[in-house]
């Protein structure tokens, strides 16, 4: 199976499940090479992985640094507190989190928080 696959034939009577993206370049407009629509999105995905991939790597080459996620992470403690917040005046409009009730059940006697 490795070396069908290293030579770049099909791996199975169907055509290739998963191929890197050169081989599946060359597969795609065969009319033997049948993919089936699952397959063809595990494909698709690999690609879009693949091209992410060479990008980040040119740009890391090249020196620049990849770029920092617009919306910054707001702190535990800041949710905890605008949680309690929308507890105490908005209460009709609170939902229960358990992520911030977990997060105000370790953290209710730390000091610094």
């Amino acid at each position: 199976l490795k070396r069908a696959h290293a030579l770049g034939q099909p791996s199975g009577p169907w055509g290739p499940a998963i191929l890197p993206s050169r081989l599946f370049l060359r597969f795609q407009g065969s009319a033997s090479a049948y993919v089936s629509p699952e397959e063809q999105r595990v494909l698709e995905r690999k690609l879009k992985k693949e091209r992410k991939k060479e990008a980040r790597r040119r740009l890391r080459e090249a020196g620049i640094a990849a770029a920092p996620s617009p919306a910054s992470k707001r702190s535990g403690a800041a949710l905890a507190l605008e949680y309690l917040c929308s507890w105490a005046q908005k209460h009709e409009d609170w939902r229960f989190q358990k992520t911030r009730q977990t997060w105000l059940l370790l953290h209710m006697y730390d000091r610094d928080q």
